[in-house]
């Protein structure tokens, strides 16, 4: 099953946290609702309102979106009544169902996200696999070096110290030492190279969160918005239902 993300990027859904989880994915598909954040938006009506789930179903795959303090388990029950698209929410913690089609629309589209940042991303992501490959690669001729030194001490041990070759044989295992022992700083010399465009891409890949993050935030103030007027509009309806503010 394929399923993409929109965090502030995933990493940095966990690390930094997010009021919100985006995800482009299968409709049986179950976002994690990250930690309750407080609405960064001002104004006492906008903060009447409460948990949210958004879900715009599609032919290749389905927008869903949780805010924090939703109960995940009563999700199945709100699709059954509701369908694939809806958007539900709590206002002054009262339930609000819209189905608007034109409304929900709006509001996918405050999730596209930006596209020069999905595309710095996947650069991100491909110069991290890259810089992957090369440690794995480091790391296998470390534990080759690692053996044949191994060997040389084993050699060694066996050499009979009454023999009249044993001077010459442990002369070239001391040469043979000293060859690991040069490809070992050449490898050590290769690893802090990668280790310095690791912290490179790392300090990238902090700034491309806080920039995705800021987008979300924005997003969010403008569905809070957009629900609130739904509500005075009567767009947004009075429902029954057992789910729970947080």
């Amino acid at each position: 099953m394929l399923v993409t993300c929109f965090y502030p990027t995933l990493a940095a859904a966990l690390l930094y946290g997010s009021t919100l989880a985006l995800a482009a994915c299968e409709s049986r598909s179950t976002p994690v609702p990250l930690p309750p954040t407080a609405p960064k938006t001002a104004g006492l009506e906008v903060k009447a309102i409460g948990s949210y789930i958004f879900l715009k179903g599609r032919e290749d795959h389905s927008m869903f979106i949780v805010s924090s303090g939703a109960h995940m388990e009563s999700t199945d029950g709100l699709k059954a009544r509701f369908g694939t698209s809806f958007l539900w929410f709590l206002h002054d913690r009262k339930p609000y169902v819209i189905q608007d089609e034109a409304t929900l629309l709006k509001a996918g589209d405050l999730f596209k996200g930006d596209a020069s940042l999905e595309e710095q991303d996947h650069r991100l992501e491909a110069q991290e696999d890259q810089l992957e490959t090369q440690r794995n690669g480091l790391d296998a001729r470390r534990e080759a070096l690692d053996d044949k030194l191994e060997r040389l001490d084993e050699q060694d041990e066996a050499l009979d110290e009454e023999s009249s070759a044993t001077a010459g044989a442990r002369a070239r295992l001391d040469r043979d030492r000293q060859a690991i022992d040069r490809d070992m700083l050449a490898l050590d010399k290769e690893q802090r190279v990668l280790d310095q465009a690791a912290e490179k891409l790392n300090a990238e890949r902090e700034a491309l969160s806080a920039k995705q993050e800021k987008l979300m935030e924005a997003a969010e103030r403008q569905l809070l918005q957009l629900m609130l007027q739904a509500v005075k509009s009567g767009l947004a309806h009075p429902v029954a239902d057992k789910m729970k503010a947080s």
